[in-house]
């Protein structure tokens, strides 16, 4: 980190700089900033109001493809850069600059590049300038060395796998991160972004106005749980009525959780690959345990319906789960195939209402819960089971 102390009262910062330290510009450096963290940014409009210090980085433009791109708000007279990774052999940290090119090819850097730096494996750390807008899908996928993720807060989309790792959802040693914080203008989160990481915290920028982060969760104020980490709660102040999902892939750390009766629509995968789930709580307003929400949760043993009003069971739903004995509410009309397959420790599913059940128009019966249960992970695996 380069550090500036500049005495000088009353002028624009940005144009003082400039003259201080004319070899130190947004082509060469990730910008200036107040902190030694590069978090609080010198912005065009900044006023010394006392002597200061800011602070800045050498870009690290030798390890960078540049490519022009136009476009980004739908203005085609609107050119900026987009940056990807020169090899994949490159290592360390990397500092992106705010600006690259010369005369009429300057322009900003808006988006790391799609696939731009995946698999750059001894990749350790990145510092994102001031004015940064898109990290585009895979961006860091498989970047399984980069550590301590912060963003600037021009920053508007994380898009899908933008930062995914390569472990397995199995995996026993996850990349970790205390905190993940959320800049004030990020208005887009997409699936499986950051799946494989594992955060211990979330937190946002007040003046964000698109999500807000409650119970460790980031919830858009549509309302949709978007993301989860280990010590998520879900909220139960109506202030979640849907998953998206993935929302909870692969988190682990998160042994157990209870769906508030607000939540009424669920996409898939929720909480697939969670390792360390053992119990799930249902309250009253969903549905259908969609498909995969709980594949892969090998520790879960625990499942409370309540009053739930559950029809259908979903496809893999519980698949690979830790279930060893089930039973299926009344209200329940429709299991879909691999609901319990590969669920190794299944001895006992049980049908609180036995009677009217069939497979392609073929009666079944489900009155022997030891039967039941061999029969999910063999003869049942493959078809779906209905209610008449």
């Amino acid at each position: 980190v380069r550090q500036l102390h500049i005495a000088e009262t009353g002028a624009n910062l940005m144009q003082t700089l400039k003259s201080v330290e004319p070899t130190l510009t947004p082509y060469n450096t990730c910008g200036y900033y107040f902190d030694k963290e590069l978090t609080k940014p010198v912005k065009d409009d900044s006023v010394i109001d006392s002597s200061t210090t800011v602070y800045t980085k050498m870009a690290t433009n030798e390890k960078f493809n540049f490519i022009l791109r136009h476009g980004m708000h739908g203005n085609d007279n609107e050119y900026y850069y987009s940056v990807e990774a020169v090899s994949k052999d490159i290592s360390g940290e990397i500092v992106v600059p705010q600006m690259f090119g010369e005369g009429d090819a300057s322009h900003p850097v808006w988006r790391i590049q799609e696939n731009g730096f995946e698999n750059c494996t001894g990749l350790t750390s990145m510092v994102l300038p001031y004015g940064l807008i898109d990290i585009n899908k895979s961006a860091f996928a498989g970047c399984d060395n980069l550590r301590d993720l912060k963003f600037p807060e021009t920053l508007e989309v994380i898009r899908e796998r933008a930062f995914a790792c390569s472990y397995s959802r199995y995996s026993t040693t996850p990349i970790w991160q205390d905190v993940l914080y959320f800049p004030k203008s990020l208005n887009s989160v997409e699936i499986r972004s950051f799946a494989g990481r594992q955060y211990k915290k979330f937190d946002i920028d007040p003046e964000n106005e698109t999500f807000i982060v409650s119970g460790n969760c980031l919830i858009g104020k549509n309302k949709t749980l978007y993301l989860g980490c280990s010590a998520s709660v879900i909220p139960t102040d109506g202030s979640v009525t849907r998953f998206r999902n993935y929302a909870f892939l692969q988190v682990q750390g998160l042994t157990e959780v209870t769906i508030p009766d607000s939540v009424t629509t669920s996409e898939g995968c929720i909480f697939e690959g969670a390792i360390h789930l053992q119990t799930v709580n249902f309250g009253t307003g969903l549905a259908t345990v969609t498909a995969l929400s709980f594949s892969g949760c090998r520790a879960l043993t625990t499942i409370n319906w309540g009053n739930s009003k559950f029809t259908k069971i979903g496809f893999r739903a519980f698949e690979g789960s830790g279930l060893q004995q089930v039973t299926i509410p009344a209200t329940v009309t429709t299991v879909e195939y691999r609901a319990f397959g590969s669920c190794s420790k299944l001895t006992s599913v049980s049908f609180d209402d036995p009677t009217g059940w069939g497979i392609e128009g073929t009666s079944v019966d489900v009155s022997n819960p030891t039967d039941n249960a061999v029969n999910f992970k063999n003869d049942w695996y493959e078809v779906n089971l209905t209610k008449t």
